[in-house]
């Protein structure tokens, strides 16, 4: 009989660790160097088109259904071209998403923009009217494609 441990993977084994490190490792990478290559990302200033009302967080269509979020749509022009994004403010009542939302439209704010990819843009603050800005991005779900 052979002396065979079961702390050894077989081929099987390192078939799956390989699927696994790529799986997760490949996108967290992305996520990482991006959000690494944000504060260099050009400066265009953008115009907020629409804004809107919800519930919950913003970016994963519901939960924390006692939650109440301001979406602010944008666009800005880089490269010759026109783009949009998105961002939203956390409210904690409807009133008070509300009161964002007659507060926020017909806004300016500069946005950063992937140079390579103009679409990807973020706006340059971290908070607009003493609130932070929602990105609808989190380390569980890296949209990095």
């Amino acid at each position: 009989m052979d002396n065979v441990s079961l702390a050894s993977p077989d081929a099987l084994g390192w078939g799956i660790l390989i699927f696994v490190g790529l799986l997760f490792g490949v996108p967290y990478t992305r996520f990482i160097l991006r959000k690494i290559a944000i504060p260099r990302w050009p400066i265009a200033r953008a115009a907020v088109t629409e804004v809107s009302v919800g519930r919950g967080l913003p970016g994963t269509g519901g939960g924390y259904l006692s939650f109440f979020n301001c979406r602010l749509n944008y666009k800005f022009d880089a490269n010759g071209s026109t783009y949009t994004g998105w961002f939203a403010l956390g409210a904690g009542s409807p009133e008070d998403a509300f009161q964002v939302a007659r507060q926020t439209q017909n806004m300016t704010l500069e946005v950063r923009y992937n140079p390579r990819e103009p679409k990807d843009s973020v706006p340059l603050e971290k908070e607009i009217l003493e609130r932070p800005v929602l990105l609808g991005e989190s380390w569980l779900n890296p949209r990095v494609w």
